[in-house]
């Protein structure tokens, strides 16, 4: 009796340490999950995290330092996932916020754009912090495959004229296209799309209006090259360079920089991944505009000598700040920019630029400068071998030759210019019955 209890248990006690095993052995969709979405928190500008450190929260001023136009890096953690199985997650973004914009669009993480704003201000070096996006990770301290994949261009679907004072349409699409390829590019730690290297995106804005408030999403169907997946990219945080005074990030209340999971497929995890950063995390630095001296050069210039000086005037105007609204004037006329102005003629003439700009934070300045070229007034000195002459009644045509190739030039500016000299006579004059 007592050997068959025992040899009876024994068979419950194998059947279920061979079950146990075998659900061990069983992947567990459940434990395939995003682990956390991430923002960069590059610490306050008199304590910069260099490099900076990775926050699930809400990151504010005491914590980073951002400005207008900047790229806000962000990393999305993926675990527990089975190799080479497809999954798809959707991030989506604010646009806007209370009507004004928030988060244009999706960059590279490492974009380094408008950060030299900062070099020198309290102490800040003159170069960004380090990015490392894999820190905090699973993948930390490995070397995957990092695969990038270009971000299709934005759409201002939706954004009318009307609530964008001074923005037109096709603005911040052309921004986004004249960037670098490398500045627009999303990042895959361990994995690569699965759906033909192509992202999908949603850029219809209005359609989720709630409250003044839009959102973009960017689909993300890709296959895991191994257990743990890093996602990295960046955005770019709404300027007042594009939609004009006003309406930009700097404008918006509390935390209105909103990322966030949207969705997704095969994988737990998605819900209450979510991360803000707080608008006075945005720091304004001082508005600087710069302009060359007023310059004049000449008389005695060639072309090219004026030329070279003008450029090198030109490169005395500079603009600094916070995402500044800048407008330039040459001569009374509104340009673009400084780019292929034209120099003043080395015979004389002048060249006025004027610089006006408004930053995120309101804050005017204004300089101008004249560029003139003092033109060669002098004439040249031409002088004859005889002077004045009386060659006496009907001089051979020698001693006429005599005369006249006898004469010299000389110029303030050009020097001798004798070999210029173009004789001419004049009707003769007959006097005495000559």
């Amino acid at each position: 009796m007592k050997n068959f209890y025992l040899k009876k248990h024994w068979r419950y006690m194998s059947l279920f340490l061979w079950i146990s095993a075998f659900l061990l052995c069983i992947p567990s969709v459940s434990a395939q999950k995003i682990e956390k979405l991430s923002q960069a928190q590059n610490g306050k500008l008199t304590q910069i995290n260099d490099p900076v450190m990775w926050v699930t929260g809400n990151v504010n001023g005491q914590k980073a330092h951002y400005t207008e136009n900047m790229t806000l890096p962000y990393q999305l953690e993926l675990i527990n996932l089975v190799p080479d199985s497809t999954y798809t997650v959707t991030i989506g973004w604010d646009t806007k916020k209370n009507g004004k914009h928030a988060l244009d669009f999706l960059t590279s993480y490492d974009r380094e754009y408008m950060h030299d704003v900062f070099y020198g201000i309290d102490g800040h070096p003159d170069y960004p912090e380090t990015i490392e996006p894999l820190a905090g990770t699973a993948l930390e301290g490995t070397t995957p495959v990092e695969n990038r994949y270009e971000i299709p261009t934005p759409e201002d679907t939706g954004w009318s004229a009307s609530n964008t004072q001074g923005y037109t349409e096709g603005d911040m699409p052309a921004f986004f296209d004249a960037m670098d390829s490398d500045l627009k590019q999303f990042s895959i730690f361990n994995g690569h799309l699965a759906n033909g290297n192509f992202l999908s995106t949603d850029y219809t804005h209005d359609p989720f209006v709630v409250d003044g408030t839009t959102s973009d999403y960017l689909r993300i169907k890709f296959v895991a090259d191994g257990e743990s997946v890093v996602f990295a990219w960046g955005a770019n945080i709404g300027s007042q360079a594009i939609w004009g005074e006003g309406w930009s990030s700097t404008g918006i209340t509390g935390s209105p920089y909103h990322t966030f999971v949207w969705d997704c497929v095969d994988l737990d995890g998605c819900g209450n991944k979510e991360v803000q950063l707080s608008t006075d995390a945005l720091i304004c630095p001082d508005l600087v505009v710069v302009c060359s001296p007023d310059q004049e050069v000449g008389p005695c210039l060639t072309q090219g000598q004026v030329d070279d000086a003008f450029s090198s005037w030109l490169d005395g105007f500079s603009v600094s700040g916070a995402s500044p609204i800048v407008t330039y004037t040459v001569n009374d006329v509104i340009v673009d920019n400084l780019e292929g102005i034209t120099p003043p003629n080395f015979c004389g003439g002048s060249v006025t630029v004027q610089i006006s700009a408004t930053d995120a934070c309101n804050v005017e300045s204004a300089c101008s400068g004249t560029f003139t070229v003092t033109g060669d007034t002098e004439i040249p000195v031409i002088t004859t071998l005889m002077g004045d002459a009386d060659l006496g009644c009907n001089p051979s045509a020698e001693a006429i030759d005599i005369a006249l190739g006898g004469a010299t030039a000389q110029d303030n500016c050009d020097g001798d210019l004798s070999g210029s000299i173009v004789p001419s006579t004049g009707s003769p004059v007959n006097t005495e019955g000559c």
